[in-house]
């Protein structure tokens, strides 16, 4: 991905959700992306931060491409089942933007459980 635009096309096309639906929750125009694409315009400051922020990555990587390495320490005690392990080794294994497509989908996925609960306990409530 050779500019910021395709950096952010591609999270907006690898998300669950339409663009219109996040361009919504971002507060920013409607035809921002449509612009953007026909590169009539590029995306303002506000508008960076705010796909920053909405996808999880740094305005670093929408601008210029560049990849945090960013190492977490979990705690003293960081025991990882083998699953987890192997999961932590596949995923290492891949190039950085299948990484972080991966990522998306995960957090996806979990929105979706979270939501299914959700719903589900309204209808035992009522």
């Amino acid at each position: 991905m050779s500019d910021i635009i395709e950096r952010i096309l591609y999270l907006v096309d690898n998300s669950n959700k339409t663009a219109s639906d996040i361009l919504t929750e971002l507060e920013l125009s409607k035809s921002s992306i449509s612009e953007w694409k026909k590169r009539k315009a590029k995306p303002s400051t506000d508008a960076v931060i705010k796909f920053a922020q909405y996808f999880g990555v740094s305005t670093d990587y929408l601008l210029l491409g560049k990849e945090e390495n960013t190492v977490v320490q979990i705690g003293d005690n960081a025991d990882l089942s083998t699953d987890e392990a192997d999961l932590l080794s596949y995923f290492r294994e891949l190039p950085r933007s299948n990484q972080r497509s991966i990522l998306v989908q995960m957090e996806n996925m979990i929105n979706q459980e979270k939501e299914q609960s959700a719903t589900k306990q309204g209808k035992y409530l009522a």
